[in-house]
Parts: structure tokens; sequence; C-alpha cells
């Protein structure tokens, strides 16, 4: 913290978090409390005092506050409103510092009241011990698994698509074995010292070992002249080199409320248990067919797409990187946590399944004494990384090392489309379309086949990579290909910025509140807000539930629509997953991005398309697939994530402590069907919650709390990125014209330039109207690279 003092100003500064300014006017004291991240809240946070001694008594209450708690993850102001009245004014915007965001501090350890903070301060002795006690551990597991081998699944097996659909990096394994380690050693030195409700806080440094000296060591030297990002995000910050590097523990916004305290999923040995993930699933979530009718299935490719290029939870495998099975093995695996399927249950019951596989989490090296983490494989900037990859070893894979060009596949008539992956049994791809000729595909992200959509933008991306590359090439003879790559990629992660708060985040967030927050691209200009002492980290809050709100937007069905507007194919949800073979036929791609810029998505809620409530990942050799909400339900549990109240009171709301609390933001019938499955409202589980809230604005999206925790992450992806694409500070900076050519791009225009499509409505995530009309093609602004022409 800092203390200056200006003329008739006082200021008391918190790091990363809050100033106090004290003004001198001729009518007394005037006491301020603003934040960095949002200057416009001292308006409303200031207090005049008449006196000296309630001015000293206020500084003193406020440095001890500081001294005692540290830097916190959130200070609000507890009479701030919040939801209190959604319900008689459903339409109302809120602020963002009615939401609490702007009170959010960026650079902070977690908090929470939801238990006791608990810390020890061990012997050395007891922290060797525990090392070698850890170590022990680990030799233990690796002989359990080699008495019992692996069980392996088919290729056709909804468990083995579930596990292939997530990222999956070489680097993770060597990653996770000092993981477990550091996460054993935090178990031995607080064994028998936890009790019920206590929080492990993260405390002392764990002493180097031939295991976490790799993860732990100190920061890396950075060449602060380069005008391109690393593949791995290091350096990216100067002062931080760790801060927005792939291979790193997620953030965390609220404690975490693991059964014991450092590990076990929530309230896993409790006497009161959670109700079954799978039963809050059919109880809560019920399908429904109600369409949003302002926007297109392109606003949730979109998130995945985007999701895919920050997140990348690591999932527990076997020490030789095999796949992990828990409902048919004698042995269960210690990083098994099965979704147990209740006997009456209305889909399963049918097939007598009691048990379908789900596997933890991976842990992430922490290097201190704490809780368990979790791994985030990818870079959190918005940077491409799911086009050209998070490591070194994946770009190699995806670079054409000519040309500045990616690899790249044709068709015998011509179709250009991405690199082909020929590995055979891997849940993608099939010996009938092999023998045609046709393959899945690879990708800077091993989840580019999970679905149609997907799959479609990862084309559109290379592509346009591609196409950038050989203009570039034409005017720059001169230039060598780690040039003309670099100067290509860093035009389309900034395309890939521009597109994302300019189209996603004001129809997510709200196009008032993103204004607020400063989140919409500038008009003219360059936007100077860079800040150092944010880490752009994604919060385990973000990637592993609130983000996951996309989930309800999906339709059950994808229309393929031709040039003539009519729909000519109509695909199941769950039978567009790993099956890319259609991008091999001639105007698929155009039909498909037809398809999702045409189609309404799901309207708001808690439902859920029944494809995707046991139905996914389904084949022609299983009866049913897998229930996404249980997924995602049993993944918060896994990650220790706390009960919904905390978010809510975490966003500035008053905690609800009855179920009848909860009207306010919920609609009467959901609160009904919670009270029937919870014991207690601080129980419900916090992806149940979010998607539960009523919209909070006019877009019909996302709730209150769900607006918060989204809208703080994309608040500090963008101040936290040195190369923001539209920074003025050398040597990264586009040059002002550069930037202005940008602007210019959309995802419609970039959907027409990389493809045969005729016409495209302007705004591709939002349905047509007479505003947003289908526009010919050649309407679109082009991007001038004439203006990357090297004069030297």
């Amino acid at each position: 913290m800092s203390l200056s003092i200006e003329r008739d100003k006082l200021q008391f500064a918190v790091p990363n978090t809050w100033i106090l300014s004290l003004d001198v006017e001729p009518t007394g004291l005037l006491l301020c409390f603003s934040n960095k991240f949002h200057p416009k809240i001292e308006k409303n946070e200031c207090q005049r005092k008449a006196d000296a001694a309630s001015l000293i008594i206020t500084l003193l209450f406020f440095a001890f506050i500081v001294v005692v708690f540290g830097s916190v993850v959130v200070l609000y102001i507890s009479s701030l409103p919040f939801s209190s009245d959604i319900e008689a004014n459903n339409k109302t915007n809120y602020s963002s510092s009615q939401l609490g965001i702007t009170l959010m501090a960026i650079q902070s350890d977690a908090f929470s009241s939801a238990c006791k903070e608990f810390a020890v301060e061990p012997s050395i002795s007891e922290v060797n011990e525990a090392l070698a006690n850890a170590e022990s551990d680990w030799q233990e597991r690796l002989l359990a698994e080699r008495n019992h081998p692996a069980v392996p699944l088919p290729p056709s097996h909804p468990s083995f698509l579930h596990q292939r659909a997530i990222y999956w990096s070489k680097q993770s394994v060597r990653t996770i074995e000092s993981a477990h380690k550091m996460l054993s050693t935090s178990k031995y030195v607080y064994a028998g010292k936890l009790k019920p409700g206590d929080c492990m806080v993260r405390g002392l440094r764990l002493p180097p070992s031939n295991w976490s000296a790799e993860w732990c060591t100190e920061p890396i030297k950075c060449d602060t002249a380069s005008s391109y990002r690393t593949i791995d995000g290091s350096c990216n910050n100067i002062v931080h080199s760790g801060f927005g590097v792939a291979m790193r523990p997620f953030k965390r916004l609220l404690m975490p409320s693991y059964g014991d305290g450092i590990s076990t999923p929530r309230k896993w040995l409790d006497p009161n248990p959670l109700p079954l993930a799978r039963k809050v699933s059919y109880t809560i979530h019920r399908p429904s067919n109600q369409t949003n009718q302002k926007f297109t299935v392109t606003l949730a490719a979109w998130g995945q797409f985007i999701d895919h290029d920050i997140t990348a939870t690591a999932l527990s495998k076997r020490a030789d990187g095999q796949a992990i099975t828990c409902c048919n093995s004698e042995w269960q695996h210690p990083e098994c946590y099965p979704v147990i399927i209740p006997p009456d249950d209305p889909l399963y019951g049918k097939y007598n399944l009691t048990c379908t596989d789900f596997v933890r989490s991976a842990p992430a090296p922490v290097c201190t004494l704490g809780p368990r983490e979790n791994l985030n494989q990818v870079t959190p900037f918005i940077d491409g990384s799911t086009i050209y990859g998070a490591s070194k070893e994946v770009e190699s894979q995806v670079r054409a090392f000519s040309g500045g060009l990616l690899h790249r596949s044709w068709t015998s008539s011509g179709i250009e489309l991405l690199p082909i992956d020929r590995t055979s049994n891997d849940g993608c791809n099939q010996a009938e379309q092999a023998a045609k000729g046709r393959f899945c595909f690879k990708t800077g992200d091993t989840r580019s086949n999970e679905n149609l959509p997907l799959t479609t933008l990862h084309l559109i991306f290379a592509r346009q990579h591609n196409r950038l590359a050989t203009a570039l090439k034409k005017l720059n003879p001169q230039w060598m290909d780690e040039v003309l790559y670099q100067e290509a990629r860093k035009i389309v992660i900034a395309q890939l910025q521009h597109i994302h708060y300019s189209e996603f985040v004001p129809v997510v967030l709200g196009y008032e509140l993103a204004e607020e927050l400063e989140l919409l691209p500038k008009a003219s200009g360059f936007f100077d807000a860079y800040d150092a002492s944010v880490d752009p980290q994604i919060t385990n809050e973000f990637a592993s539930c609130a983000f996951r709100f996309g989930h309800t937007l999906l339709q059950g069905q994808f229309a393929l629509i031709d040039r003539i507007g009519a729909v000519n194919t109509t695909l199941k949800l769950h039978e567009t997953l790993f099956n890319p073979f259609g991008m091999y036929q001639n105007e698929f791609v155009e039909d498909s991005l037809r398809g999702i810029s045409e189609s309404e998505v799901k309207g708001p809620g808690s439902a859920v398309t029944s494809e995707l409530q046991g139905n996914l990942f389904k084949t022609k050799s299983s009866p049913c697939g897998l229930d996404l909400v249980t997924l995602n339900i049993q993944r918060g549990r896994d990650h220790g994530l706390p009960g919904y109240p905390l978010w809510r009171e975490l966003c500035g709301g008053a905690r609800p402590k009855t179920f009848d609390d909860l009207l306010s933001t919920m609609d009467a019938g959901t609160v009904e069907r919670l009270k029937l499955i919870y014991d207690s409202v601080d129980d419900i589980d916090p992806f149940t919650g979010l998607v539960s809230e009523k919209p909070l604005n006019s877009s019909g999206i996302l709730g209150p709390t769900g607006t918060c925790v989204i809208a703080e992450q994309f608040l500090r992806l963008k101040r936290a990125d040195r190369f923001w694409y539209e920074t003025p500070e050398a040597p990264q900076a586009f040059t002002q014209a550069q930037l202005e050519e940008i602007r210019k791009t959309s995802l419609s225009s970039l959907f027409c330039e990389n493809s045969e499509t005729a016409e495209m409505q302007p705004r591709a995530m939002e349905s047509l109207t007479d505003e947003n009309a289908l526009t010919l093609c050649s309407n679109f602004p082009k991007l001038n690279l004439n203006l990357w022409i090297d004069a030297k």
C-alpha cells in the first residue's frame, strides 16, 4: 500500500484494489473510495467528513482492514443495490457498481465467508517428512496402477468420447505428477488439524525438491524488444513473467469448499451429502424448445471457440497417459468421482444404468501449501491458441514453415480444408470414412472436431491466416517465413479480440454495462489502460461454471441451409459430434455458415435440450449418451466450487438465507423445485443457481451473478494484455491507420472472405431483422493490407 499527498488532497492506495482519497473543500473534507478500474465509482462513493476525529477513525479502520486481510478479492459496499427489484422491473440494466464488478480487486487472494480460514506454520522437519510421504504415496499409486491394468473403453463409448473432448497436452503428464506430490504434502502437513467448516488457506512455500524445482523457479528473462507474443503466453507481462502463461492453475474468486478442506469434492464425506447431480439435472433443468428470437447459433459457437482459446482444464489420467475408468473395474482409481444414477431415473433406469464414468480434473502445481487447484493448459489471453497452439511443440505441428502458412489439405474438387489427422481408434476417425479418403482434422486444439459449428470456425480462421500470409508475401516479397507467419498471426489475433469485444461481449453482458466497463472497442485512437499488476488468469468460477451458460443456448438440432435459404439437411445435435466428414462435400462449409447464422438459439433459463441431457456423445452402438448438465454440476463439486449463495454475495447481492430469498432473482416454480431437491439453500450448485436467475437486461441471456463473474473476467483479459490490439505501446502496437483497418472487421466479413457465401447479415450473432438484413458479401469492407507494406 502507499500514501501520497498532493495539494489539498491525500491518497491512500491499496495495490490493485482501491484508492481512498480525501479532498479538502470549502465545506469540509470529502472522503472518496475509488477503483482504478472504474473511476466513475468515485462520484457515488464519497462521504463528507466535518471533523478531523471522524477522518482519523476512518483512516485507521481502513488501514486495519488492509493490514489484517491483505489483498482480498472483493470489497463491496453492502448498501449498494443488487437485484431485489428485478422481479418488479425485469428489464432494468444494472450498473457495474450494483453488480460488484468494479469493486473486485483484480490481483488478489481468494475470499469467502463460507468457512473459517485455517493455516499452520509447520516446522522444517514436518515439511520434509511430508515431502517424503508424498513421494511414497506417488510410488504406491504407480504400483497400484501396474497391478490393476487399465480397462480400455471402446472408441464408440460415450465416456470415451467425453474424455476425448477434453483438451490434453503432453506437457500435462509431468506437470500433474508434480501437482499430486505437492497436494499430498499439504495433506500430510494438515492431517488431523482441519475441522469441519475450516478453509485451508495457501501459505508456506514448498522447499526445492526434484519435482518442484521446474514449477517453482524464479521468473524467466524476457525479450522486451519483441513485437510478437510468445506462443505460451510467457513474457506478456515483463514485471510478472509468469502471468498469463499456459500450464498454470486457475485463479479463484472464492475460497474452495472441499469436503475435507483440502481436496475431496464438496460435501463428499458429509453426513448430509448433496443430492445426486443427475437428480438435480432432471428435476431443475427440464427440457424446453423455447427459442430466443434475438440471437443465432453463431453466438453459442463463438462462445465455445473463445472458451477453447482461453481455457483447457486438464483431466486426470493414469501415469502412463491412459484413460481412467470408474464404473467397470474391481479397483477404483483415486481420481474417480463416478456419477451415481438413481434407480428411478427416467432415462437411464430403462437401461439399468447405475453409474457413468466421471474422472476428476487434474490438480495443478502451486508451490505452496494449500488446497487443490486445477490446471489451465492454455494461455488465458485471447491470442488464437486454439488456432496456433499454446506450446512450441503444437505450434510446430500446425505450421507449414513456408510462406508464413499453416498446414492445410485439399479435396479432389479443390476445397481448402484443415490438415488431416489419420490417427485411428481415436473416437473421431471412422474406418468407413477413411476408406473414402475422409479424415478428422488437426489444429492447435485437440477439441476442434467436437462439433460441426466449431470445426467450421476453425476452418474459417485457418483460411484467414493463410489468406493474410499469402497477401503479405505479395506485398513484401523480402519477408521470410517467420515474419510472414508472425504478422499474419498478429492480425488474426487482433481480429479475434475485436470481434469478441464488439459483437459477443455487448450481447452477453448488455451494451450499457459493456460500455460502462470500457469493454467495447474504441471508435478511433488507442486504448491505453494496460496494467502490469493485473493477473489475466481465468478464474475457476468462470471456466468451470459461469461460462458454461452457453450449454443452455443450444437447440436440439443443427440445420444446413442452402444458398436459396432452404434447409436441405437437419442433424440431431449428437449426430454433429466428432463427425466433421461433411466438410469434404461441395458447399457444405457455406451451408454450415448459413445454418449457424440464420438459426436461433434456445431461450434463456435453466432448461437444456434433451440432446444434451442423456444423448450427449450417443453413438449407434450405445442406447443413450451422457448428461451435460450432470457433468457440469459434478465438475463444480469436483473443483470445490462453493454453493450459489456465496456467489450472489460476491457480486454485491444479499446472501440468501432461505429459499424464499431467491424469489427476487428466480421464478417461483424454479424455487419450489430447488426446495424439493436441496436440504439447504447453501447447498445449491452454482451452475444450477446461475442459469436459473432471471435475465438481467434486454439481451435476455444472463442473470446478475453470471453477468458479474463473466464481466470480471473479460475486464481483466483486456486490462492485463500487454499486446492488446488497441495498445499504443511500441514495438507491439499497430499504426493508427492499421488499427482503423482492423476495426472494419466483423465476423460476417470473415465468413464472406473465407468461403463462397454470397451474402450474410452484418452481425452474424444476431438474428435476421430489417436492421440486420442479408447483405451482399461484396458490400462488406475489406482490410487494406497496403498499410502493411514494409518501406525498408
